[in-house]
């Protein structure tokens, strides 16, 4: 058994690994608390952010979304804690913030998204990350719209960078009418980005992988 095999066997029953992100095969809803069952019964359309809500969320991007989309739900899933002025965009009826949700039911919150957020700020600390949360967006079949910082590439028909705010509620309007993409073009990505795509490689150069095997 390599490596790969044995990751995989040991977080297969509730995971897909795919390169940086996990896709939830099996969303725990069966005692979805009251948040979840409203986010799961909404027939609208909702734009929805998972993650710590911090400085580098960009704010006025937020609310012009909220304004702009007022028969969309404004989901923001994660923690307020370090940037407490964030909870202003609950002035705004369409927005709601459940707070920090276990990770056995982010699956859950995923599959009733519809548009993928990554609403981040120009600054230093942006520069130099990668956004991941687009991957789990995309391993999930959540179409995503990101603002344009460095580090990652757009896809076509799947994952679409915004220059500001204007193309980026171009950006989210252009979702919404074209409707989610069909499932196997979310797979199609995923492959390409999997662990045996990603690691694979790096572990037969140190001889810990499948090709080094195969050669023996």
């Amino acid at each position: 058994m390599d490596l790969l095999d044995a990751f995989e066997q040991e977080y297969y029953y509730d995971f897909m690994v795919s390169s940086y992100f996990l896709c939830y095969r099996k969303p725990v809803i069966d005692d979805a608390d009251d948040a979840l069952r409203e986010h799961l019964a909404f027939v609208g359309c909702t734009l929805d952010f998972v993650g710590n809500l911090e400085a580098k969320i960009d704010i006025p991007l937020l609310s012009r979304l909220a304004e702009t989309f007022p028969d969309c739900r404004l989901v923001l899933v994660g923690s307020t804690h370090a940037n407490p002025e964030v909870k202003s965009l609950l002035r705004y009826p369409n927005v709601r913030m459940p707070g920090v949700v276990p990770y056995d039911r982010l699956g859950a919150w995923l599959s009733g998204f519809d548009v993928g957020l990554i609403p981040h700020r120009r600054m230093e600390l942006t520069r130099h990350m990668n956004p991941l949360k687009a991957y789990v967006y995309l391993a999930n079949g959540v179409p995503v719209v990101v603002t344009a910082v460095p580090n990652i590439e757009p896809v076509p028909g799947l994952l679409t960078l915004a220059t500001d705010t204007e193309t980026s509620i171009a950006a989210v309007s252009d979702c919404l009418a074209d409707g989610r993409p069909p499932r196997e073009r979310f797979e199609a990505f995923s492959k390409t980005h999997g662990w045996a795509t990603r690691l694979g490689p790096h572990l037969d150069a140190i001889g810990l992988g499948t090709a080094e095997k195969e050669q023996a």
